[in-house]
């Protein structure tokens, strides 16, 4: 094993020193692929995971409501919805139970996001045992090498998916409508629509039209206490992320040196960090 302040490259076996300097990283850190995720020496990996759950929440949010309306049209163009209101009940099952689904899965993972973040921004999910590491663990890094890997997706880039998505269910929160249909009626001339006291309705058209009107507005509002929290928690990883980029100062690997039994690691005071990875030769 190297000596205390040594360390070792993996592929010539020699031993080296580092030389810091007291900096920030600025856009290299935000320029990280998100394949890297998992990886010892990532910063903040914490707040990645929370954007990543995110994603994993738009996706799996449209996802649903896509297949649910798909089915009721289906059932409509086929005639299963009819006058009657059982018929109508029976055929619209199916958007019921994925309705349901959609909506379980949404909470679960505002709860998993609320949980990262409370554990800190340097969680990993090696902080939560063998649980964590075989089953949300697994999660995030398939979403992390899908995104960083095959589509070559950098922290920066999922920064801003995260926050475009945040702004558009903030404005369907506030206005009941997509931000697309307010811009196109802009566009054409109309105005702004009116914001709501009572918030949207619950997500999902079978949802809202079967259950009884005593359900509908308290579980519509303890929903939109949901979103709310699931966007508040997807504005503190950007907004944390930014701070940790170029307001936190931080010893930063800047040169290599080459090593001499007693000598610590050489430091410097600087401005302008590196982009060193650790154990490289």
């Amino acid at each position: 094993a190297p000596a205390p302040g040594a360390w070792r490259c993996d592929i010539c076996r020699s031993t080296f020193r580092m030389r810091y300097a007291s900096g920030i990283w600025g856009s290299a850190l935000l320029r990280r692929r998100l394949d890297r995720f998992a990886e010892s020496d990532t910063e903040a990996p914490g707040l990645i995971a929370v954007m990543l759950v995110s994603f994993v929440q738009t996706s799996t949010t449209s996802v649903g409501r896509a297949c649910g309306q798909t089915l009721l049209a289906l059932a409509s163009l086929l005639g299963g919805v009819v006058s009657v209101p059982a018929g109508a009940l029976i055929s619209s099952i199916p958007v019921i139970i994925i309705d349901l689904m959609t909506v379980g899965l949404y909470v679960a993972l505002v709860f998993l996001k609320v949980a990262i973040a409370v554990s800190g921004s340097a969680w990993t999910p090696s902080s939560w045992g063998a649980w964590g590491e075989e089953s949300v663990g697994v999660m995030l890094g398939a979403v992390a090498d899908s995104l960083g890997w095959t589509l070559g997706m950098r922290i920066d880039g999922l920064m801003l998916m995260c926050g475009s998505s945040s702004l558009m269910h903030l404005w369907y929160l506030v206005y009941s409508q997509p931000l697309s249909v307010a811009v196109w009626r802009l566009i054409q001339g109309g105005g702004l629509p009116e914001m709501l006291d009572t918030g949207p309705p619950l997500p999902g058209i079978a949802l809202h039209a079967f259950l009884p009107e005593a359900l509908v507005l308290p579980l519509a509002t303890i929903f939109r206490y949901v979103c709310v929290t699931s966007l508040v928690m997807n504005i503190s990883a950007i907004g944390f992320m930014l701070k940790c980029a170029y307001l936190d100062r931080r010893p930063i690997p800047v040169d290599i040196l080459p090593w001499t039994s007693g000598q610590p690691p050489a430091t410097e005071t600087g401005t302008q960090g590196g982009q060193l990875r650790r154990r490289t030769g």
